[in-house]
Parts: C-alpha cells; sequence; structure tokens
C-alpha cells in the first residue's frame, strides 16, 4: 500500500504521540515524576516538622526563662518551705490589699494536703492547702485576682463559694490551692 505524503505525515504524527505517551506512562512517570513528586511531598513534611521542632525549641527557650523567674520570684526548692510560703501569701492575699477598696476576706481555717503529689516522674512535688473563710464578694474577687497574678507559682485547683444568706453579699469560700517545687532527692532536677 501506497501511503501519499499526507498519510505518511498523520502516521509519522500519530506513532509519535503514542510513542510519547508510552514513554510518558511507563518510563517517565514511575521513574522520575512520581519519585520527584514522593520527594517534593518528603521535602514539605521534613520542612514542617523542621518548623514545629523550631516551635519546640522556641517554648523550651521560654519555659527556661519562666522557670528562671520563678526561682527568682520564690520557687523554693525545699517542699515544706514552698507550703509555708503558699501559706504566708495567702495569709497576705486574704487580708486584702490596702491600696484596694476590696475588704478583706475573714480567714475561718487553714488545712494542708495529708499528702505530697508527686508530677513529672516524681521530679516535683506538688504541695497543697486548702483556706476557708467569709467575705463579700469585692474581697473574694480580690483574693481570686491575687492568686491567679502569683509571681509565685500557684494552681488554683478548686473554689466554692457559697452564699450565707440569700440577697445578702456575706459569703463563704473554700479555695484549694497548690505550688510545686523540686523534688531534691530526685536526679535531673533543677535542685541538682
Amino acid at each position: 500500500m501506497i501511503l501519499t505524503k499526507r498519510e505518511r505525515l498523520l502516521t509519522i504524527l500519530a506513532g509519535t504521540g503514542v510513542a510519547l505517551f508510552a514513554i510518558y506512562y511507563f518510563a517517565l512517570d514511575p521513574l522520575v515524576l512520581k519519585p520527584l513528586s514522593d520527594a517534593r511531598a518528603q521535602l514539605a513534611a521534613k520542612l514542617d516538622e523542621q518548623h514545629k521542632n523550631k516551635g519546640v525549641l522556641d517554648e523550651r527557650a521560654a519555659w527556661n526563662i519562666k522557670w528562671k523567674e520563678f526561682q527568682a520570684q520564690g520557687l523554693t526548692m525545699n517542699p515544706s518551705e514552698a507550703q509555708g510560703e503558699l501559706a504566708r501569701a495567702m495569709t497576705d492575699w486574704i487580708r486584702g490589699d490596702p491600696r484596694s477598696n476590696a475588704p478583706p476576706v475573714t480567714f475561718v481555717s487553714q488545712a494542708a494536703s495529708p499528702r505530697d503529689v508527686t508530677l513529672n516522674g516524681d521530679m516535683y512535688f506538688e504541695k497543697t492547702l486548702v483556706f476557708t473563710g467569709s467575705g463579700n464578694a469585692a474581697g473574694i474577687e480580690h483574693l481570686l485576682w491575687n492568686i491567679e497574678h502569683s509571681p509565685m507559682p500557684v494552681r488554683l485547683n478548686r473554689v466554692q463559694i457559697t452564699a450565707h444568706k440569700e440577697g445578702v453579699d456575706d459569703l463563704g469560700v473554700d479555695v484549694n490551692v497548690s505550688t510545686i517545687c523540686p523534688n531534691p532527692d530526685a536526679k535531673g532536677t533543677a535542685a541538682h
């Protein structure tokens, strides 16, 4: 069969198209483009991981600064001193600030937790105190504000506010607070 020049050109173009498609489908895509795409995905994953790790390192640096601030502002290394410091601070906060208009909360009782809670694999002690008092809403609000904005590491575990009499600004408050201190016997704490 004799092909005309035009038919020969169309056959060559069609054959070239089929050959290029076959090269792309059987060679280029699985051997070059797919690994390139996988490498790009792995690079993106590694960059995300590196970004997260940088964030962790930045966060660690910020926590190291915060830890030094806690130590400078009263993080005590001795568990009994930490509990005593917390008790003194709570007593000061219960009395109220003479510069504010908030009346003090009347102190009723204080109790220490019968046992120490260890944190982070026995590296830290959590010392807990429970205070009971009474006062008006402004005094209790001032007490809670002082706890939340304390320079020492204080955690407000539980607060229970009850009205002594309905419709009167005379409230009872139970406050459970705790502080932490490094376990002097544990290896790897800041105390060593």
